[in-house]
């Protein structure tokens, strides 16, 4: 039964200079509608110096200061980036105090149209690429966030 379980597993270890990514999955972005698949959410966030080794299976991160995140990890969390060292620039993510998911604002309108008597608008959100903008309805958009003005 060990032989069968330790051939899926792989051990991993880091050396103090090392460049990991963040795997931050419980923290999925919350949309407003219901419909947003949390599978298509990024799985991993930019790669992060280790600073510290802790115990056996924990890690220090170079998280950047002022993050609500505690900068020690499990090394299950973390995956090790291959090739370049180039660090690219996609900070944690806004976290909500209360619920722990995550608080985009909207920054932009990208698109819109209507399906019947509902409007919905493309929204690009803060700190998120393109790629992540959601199909949101205008009405739910305009209660939750009253200062974003809207075409």
């Amino acid at each position: 039964m060990k032989i069968a379980y330790d051939q899926g597993r792989v051990e991993r270890e880091f050396i103090i200079g090392d460049w990991v990514y963040l795997q931050l999955q419980p923290y999925q972005l919350t949309s407003l509608a219901l419909r947003w698949s949390h599978k298509l959410s990024p799985r991993f966030y930019r790669p992060y110096r280790v600073l510290e080794r802790i115990g056996s299976v924990a890690y220090l991160l170079d998280i950047q200061p002022g993050s609500k995140i505690h900068p020690v990890f499990h090394v299950s969390i973390l995956k090790k980036q291959l090739g370049s060292t180039d660090k690219t620039d996609s900070p944690l993510p806004l976290v909500s105090e209360t619920s722990g998911h995550l608080q985009p604002q909207p920054i932009v309108v990208l698109n819109s149209h209507s399906n019947g008597h509902k409007h919905e608008l493309l929204i690009q959100w803060q700190g998120l690429p393109t790629t992540n903008a959601a199909w949101e309805d205008e009405y739910q958009l305009r209660n939750k966030f009253p200062d974003f003005v809207c075409p």
